[in-house]
C-alpha cells in the first residue's frame, strides 16, 4: 500500500482535474485505512468528497444513480464513509451493492466485492468471525479474489 500511495500522490501532483483528484484521494484514503492510518484515511476521504463537489459532476445521489456502475459507485462511497468512521453507513452501502443490478460487464453471478468490503467493515467494528465469513463468501463467489484470500490469511 505504501508504493501505491506514492504513485497516487504523484498522480495528484500531475493532475488538476477535480474528478480525477476525487478518485486519487479515494484510493489514498483506502490505502491509509488498510495501513491502519485512520486519521490520514479520514483526511483523504474528506479531500476526495471535496474534490467531487468541485468537479461539477452533480450531487452524490446522481453519481450513485448511474445504473451501469451503481454497485461500484456504492463501493466507492462506502469506502469513503468507512474511512471517515461512518461505519454503519458504509455497511449499508456495501449491502446495497447486492440488491441492485450488477455492474455492466460483470462476469460474476453474485457481487463478490460486496462481501469483500463487508469483511473490511466487520474487521473495522471488531467482529473478526463475521469478517472471515464475509471473506470466505467473497472467495466462494470469485475463487480468484486474492484480496479475500490475503485477508483470510492475515486473520488466521
Amino acid at each position: 500500500y505504501n508504493k501505491a500511495m506514492t504513485c497516487f500522490k504523484k498522480a495528484l501532483d500531475l493532475n488538476s482535474d477535480p474528478y480525477e483528484q476525487f478518485e486519487y484521494y479515494r484510493y489514498l484514503a483506502r490505502c491509509c485505512h488498510m495501513l491502519k492510518k485512520f486519521n490520514q484515511a479520514k483526511e483523504y476521504a474528506k479531500a476526495s468528497l471535496e474534490s467531487f463537489k468541485k468537479s461539477g459532476s452533480g450531487k452524490l445521489e446522481d453519481y450513485l444513480a448511474y445504473k451501469p456502475y451503481a454497485p461500484a459507485r456504492l463501493a466507492s462511497l462506502g469506502w469513503l464513509l468507512l474511512c471517515q468512521g461512518k461505519k454503519e453507513e458504509a455497511r449499508e452501502n456495501f449491502q446495497k451493492m447486492e440488491q441492485i443490478q450488477r455492474c455492466r460487464g460483470c462476469r460474476y453471478r453474485e457481487c463478490f466485492e460486496s462481501r469483500l468490503y463487508l469483511g473490511y467493515y466487520y474487521e473495522a467494528v471488531g467482529d473478526l468471525k463475521e469478517a472471515k465469513a464475509q471473506y470466505q463468501e467473497a472467495l466462494k463467489r470469485n475463487p480468484h479474489c486474492d484480496e479475500a484470500r490475503e485477508a483470510l490469511n492475515r486473520l488466521g
